[in-house]
This record gives structure tokens, C-alpha cells and sequence, in this order.
């Protein structure tokens, strides 16, 4: 996967972009953070206009993903219909709603978080502290010519993401070049069944990750990119450290 990476660009403490290389095309994925509800409109009209910038610096022929906590709930307005769908968890769209939804129209987007059947405790992103709020404010765009490419977005509530938002996850259509350099790469690639597999193990590399992240932020100034390397760098040392790497070759018949 990494060796697929074209471009990662941090923006802002809300807003950063991913480019990966596709095997028919690129995919530009923008991650957004978007301000509260209660946020006031200046904050929020900032908000959109940096997200249109970085959605507008992508270039023209990639499929175009935009994905976050967006804070806002969709409703099931029919005037809304053909950008959201029918399947959102709420009926009234609130006024981050209205601003995502006014967003995925001038740039010619589809919600697809809220197009799908699902169960509706599959359709929560967002559950309160005591439990007695639950919300869908996580979403996920495509430019609609791509479209037909999410075949499917839900929300499980098994991971563990120490967080009071769920993961959110979509099934793509297209498929990442993992062709180039396949025979290279491959005996660099972790062990990464060991986490699913062995609950000791993933505990073990839960552990290590945090105190990586802790003593290496010590000294971290707040510094985006500096933020990002640190990250990364932990991860990456906690995997050759608890996991190892998957050195297994396939025996050719």
C-alpha cells in the first residue's frame, strides 16, 4: 500500500488528502473534520471554503472521495433526494446537513452513507457518552460519475477505536495497483494476520503503540507534519517490533 501512496497533504487540524494510485484511476481521498452544530457560521463557512480548495486542487480525472465527521445529520427531504438518497437514519436534515448537502451539489457529489439499506443500528455513527444519543454525522461522497463504484456503506460497532464515533466502512469498486514491484515488496509486508488471530498479540501491539505515541509526542510541537511522521513512525516500529514481517514465500507448482 504504501508504495501506491502519490501524495498525502495535511491542510488544517480539520482537513487533510490522500492520493493513492489506481489500477484504472487515481482515487484522491479528502478527510474532513467539520466544525459542531453550535459552531458559529463564520467558523463554518471557513470550514467549506478550505474543503473546496483541496477538493478543487485535485486533479480532474481521479475518482474524488470525501469522507468524515461532518457533524451533520441527513434528512429524508425528497427536494434532497437525488444527492442523498433514501436511507439516512433521520427525517430532518439539521444545518450542517443542509451545508454538506449544498456542498455535494455545486461539486457535482453523491452521498453515499445514506443510500444504502441497512439496519438502523448499522446506520449510527455517533453514540453518546451515556448512551442515550445516537446519531449518523460520519459520511462518505463520490463525485457521481463514480458513483456506481461504493457498492456499500455501514457502520460496525465491534472495533475498538477508542473513540464515541464507530467505524465507517465502504466497499470500493476499484482496485489499488498492487501489481508494480508485487515481488519485491512482498517479503517486507508484516505479519498483520498475527493481530487478528492472536488476541495477546494485538493487546501486546495496542500497548507498545500507545507508549510509542506517548513518549514520542513528548517533544512534539503542534506541528501537522510533524504530528503525521510521528504517527507513522510509531506505527511502523511497533509492527517490526510485536508482529514481524510475513516472510513466507509461495512454492511455485
Amino acid at each position: 500500500m504504501v508504495g501506491n501512496v502519490i501524495g498525502f497533504k495535511p491542510v488544517s487540524d480539520r482537513l487533510c488528502s490522500l492520493r493513492l494510485k489506481g489500477k484504472f484511476f487515481n482515487i484522491s481521498f479528502i478527510n474532513a473534520h467539520a466544525p459542531t452544530e453550535d459552531a458559529d457560521d463564520n467558523t463554518k463557512e471557513a470550514f467549506y471554503d478550505g474543503l473546496e480548495r483541496i477538493y478543487d486542487e485535485a486533479p480532474k480525472h481521479d475518482i474524488k472521495i470525501v469522507l468524515g465527521d461532518f457533524n451533520a445529520k441527513i434528512g429524508k427531504e425528497p427536494a434532497f433526494r437525488p444527492i442523498i438518497g433514501k436511507e439516512s437514519l433521520h427525517e430532518e436534515t439539521n444545518n450542517n446537513g443542509i451545508r454538506l448537502v449544498d456542498f455535494a451539489s455545486g461539486k457535482g457529489m453523491s452521498i453515499s452513507s445514506t443510500k444504502f439499506q441497512h439496519k438502523n443500528i448499522h446506520k449510527v455513527t455517533w453514540i453518546s457518552p451515556d448512551g442515550n444519543t445516537q446519531n449518523q454525522i460520519d459520511h462518505i461522497l463520490i463525485d457521481k460519475r463514480h458513483g456506481s463504484d461504493i457498492l456499500d456503506v455501514r457502520s460496525f460497532r465491534g472495533a475498538n477505536a477508542d473513540s464515541d464515533h464507530l467505524l465507517v466502512k465502504a466497499k470500493l469498486r476499484q482496485r489499488i495497483n498492487t501489481i508494480h514491484n508485487y515481488q519485491r515488496k512482498r517479503a517486507q509486508q508484516y505479519d498483520s494476520q498475527k493481530l487478528t488471530k492472536d488476541p495477546l498479540v494485538a493487546e501486546t501491539y495496542r500497548m507498545v503503540l500507545q507508549t510509542q505515541l506517548t513518549t514520542l509526542g513528548k517533544d512534539c510541537e503542534n506541528n501537522i507534519n510533524e504530528h503525521w511522521e510521528i504517527i507513522k513512525h510509531a506505527i511502523k516500529r511497533t509492527a517490526e517490533e510485536v508482529v514481524g514481517f510475513n516472510l513466507n514465500k509461495r512454492t511455485r507448482k
